[in-house]
């Protein structure tokens, strides 16, 4: 006798294959609009570059929950169909009053309807992370880079300073300007650090939720990315320095300035997962459970 199929995770949420199809594709076309310029923005904008990777991730996060799927039991929500009504206007009006940055975020919005309206309250816990994780391939607006950035090139050309005058090299420092005896180096936007805090800052996520071993520790590994990127930039610039003044200033332009952004790119990811090992080491100490008759 022939065994039977053994139902896939479509039907344990009540979605008959061709039914999820069809919203895949149709909400593909929704945003059809939006993708030529996002794509553009992702491999044009080394800022955001980390969001072409952002949406595999999220799909790959959601794929390793496909068991847990056949345990959870789902519904029809009304307050998705109010959202999913909701974020499709603000959708139309943001496309048509090119306001890319709302439009964008109405991709994620849009999706959390659809789950909550098609499988209901618990299935879209399972899966919240995976689609609030979507929001860092939106890529952040320059207003808001340029708000970040500039205070922390001045912030990265003062304490480089210090550093390469603690190697006993002479250097004066004037706005994000460096200048040596014999020549000058810029702290650039990319040197700032702001490049890798949006990508740390994601990585750091992502770790955070693949541990979730305590609520205290996620918190901890999310916000150390900040100052690791911003450490991991010192580096850079005070070592930059401190090679030109040896080897000339042709260390900080052209392939080596750029490989030493991959190295020190690669660096920060080492730091992070030595994060996570201690982290792992280091676990709060629970009291021993005490039995036995009160006086």
């Amino acid at each position: 006798m022939a065994s039977e199929a053994q139902p896939g995770p479509a039907q344990h949420l009540g979605l008959a294959p061709w039914k999820l199809v069809t919203i895949a594709v149709l909400f593909f076309l929704l945003y059809v609009p939006l993708y030529p310029q996002l794509v553009k923005t992702w491999l044009e904008d080394s800022n955001n570059s980390h969001g072409l990777l952002i949406p595999f991730v999220s799909f790959y996060l959601v794929w390793l929950l496909k068991d847990k799927f056949k345990t959870v039991e789902s519904s029809n929500s009304l307050l998705g169909l109010a959202l999913l009504v909701l974020s499709l206007i603000v959708y139309f009006a943001s496309y048509v009053g090119d306001l890319a940055l709302p439009a964008r975020i109405t991709m994620i919005t849009t999706l959390t309807a659809l789950v909550l309206f098609n499988a209901g309250v618990n299935v879209l816990k399972l899966v919240l992370f995976p689609i609030l994780f979507l929001f860092f391939m939106v890529p952040v607006p320059e207003t808001l880079l340029n708000l970040v950035s500039f205070p922390l090139q001045l912030y990265v050309t003062d304490i480089s300073t210090r550093l390469i005058e603690l190697c006993g090299i002479p250097v004066y420092a004037e706005g994000n300007l460096l200048f040596f005896a014999t020549y000058s180096l810029e702290v650039t936007e990319a040197c700032s650090g702001i490049r890798s805090l949006v990508s740390f800052l994601a990585i750091g996520t992502l770790l955070a939720y693949l541990e979730r071993d305590s609520w205290y520790k996620s918190v901890i590994l999310v916000l150390s990315t900040i100052p690791l990127a911003i450490i991991v930039n010192l580096l850079r610039v005070a070592g930059t320095g401190v090679m030109a003044n040896y080897f000339g200033e042709r260390v900080a332009r052209g392939f080596l300035h750029d490989f030493s952004g991959f190295v020190v790119f690669a660096a920060g990811l080492v730091l992070m997962v030595g994060e996570v090992w201690l982290l792992r080491k280091f676990r709060l100490a629970r009291p021993a459970n005490r039995t036995g008759s009160h006086a």
